[in-house]
């Protein structure tokens, strides 16, 4: 499992690249990002993400924020993510942290995996542990490490 680090110092995203190049090393169509604490950086990292898919030539990447959804939006995004497996895109998902939002559920089991955003100094380790025993192991396909 790869990681990226200090997303504040990568204004290149050629930085991004090996995390980009180490997801497509697993078939997916979408993938939730989402933070282990807070919500802070999941939209940042999700665009960067698709920004270096995109310039890698990968398909078409785009982004549908989860960010916030009340319980009819989550099943209008679920719905999203199931017409993407059949679709040539793939979906970055910018989700909040569970803890805080258990209604992302859903769309954490619609996606093909998970890019964990962890802040260092701020992220408490049980609730990325949380996390990731909520979603299965087998579902995250990365850490980012932030900070």
């Amino acid at each position: 499992m790869k990681s990226a680090t200090d997303v504040e110092k990568a204004d290149s995203h050629v930085a991004w690249e090996p995390l980009w190049l180490s997801l497509m090393t697993r078939p997916w169509r979408a993938l939730a990002v989402i933070g282990s604490d807070t919500s802070k950086d999941v939209s940042r990292v999700a665009d960067i993400l698709a920004s270096v898919g995109t310039r890698l030539g990968a398909r078409s990447v785009r982004v549908v924020s989860a960010l916030g959804a009340t319980p009819p939006q989550v099943d209008g995004i679920v719905e999203q993510l199931s017409d993407a497996s059949t679709a040539v895109d793939l979906i970055l998902v910018p989700c909040g942290p569970l803890q805080a939002n258990p209604t992302m559920l859903p769309i954490l089991h619609a996606t093909s995996g998970v890019v964990l955003v962890v802040r260092l100094g701020e992220s408490r380790i049980a609730s990325a542990r949380k996390t990731v025993s909520t979603i299965g192991r087998d579902k995250l396909f990365a850490t980012v490490t932030i900070g």
